[in-house]
This record gives structure tokens, C-alpha cells and sequence, in this order.
């Protein structure tokens, strides 16, 4: 009897606090940082994500996990966490 072996995609874990800790050491030497909505007003404005700049708002509703992928500082094999 033969026996197959079947490979598991394996993941590791980043928490999002960690996921905005990388995003926001990227963006640091062009002086921008990602913020997060606290409040429902903030969140109906800007999404639930946006990143500042030193002139203003830069980029709103953004999505940390497509823009960290974007940026290179999410790897494929991992995941975000809540």
C-alpha cells in the first residue's frame, strides 16, 4: 500500500497592530503613517483605515492586508489576525 503524503499550506500569524506597525515603518521616511478610524463619524468619512501625510490626507479607505501585500511587508505565507 502506498501512502501519500499530502502538504498543508502553512501560515504564521501577524497580529494587526503588528501588520500597521510594519506599514507605518515603511511609510515613516516619506513622512506618512496609517491611522484607524475610532468612531462611527470617522469610520463614514474616511473608511476604517486612511493614511496621513505631512500636507493631509493622503489615501482613504484603505485596505492594511492589500496595501502591506503591496508594499512587500506581508509575505505571502502569512496571515492577519484580529
Amino acid at each position: 500500500m502506498q501512502r501519500t503524503t499530502r502538504r498543508t499550506k502553512k501560515t504564521v500569524p501577524v497580529s494587526m497592530r503588528g501588520l500597521m506597525q510594519r506599514i507605518n515603518r515603511k511609510l515613516q521616511p516619506e513622512g506618512e503613517q496609517m491611522k484607524r478610524s475610532v468612531g462611527a463619524r470617522a469610520r463614514a468619512e474616511l473608511g476604517g483605515f486612511w493614511i496621513v501625510g505631512e500636507s493631509g490626507l493622503v489615501l482613504e479607505n484603505v485596505d492594511p492586508v492589500s496595501f502591506a501585500r503591496k508594499l512587500g511587508v506581508l509575505r505571502p505565507w502569512e496571515r492577519v489576525i484580529q
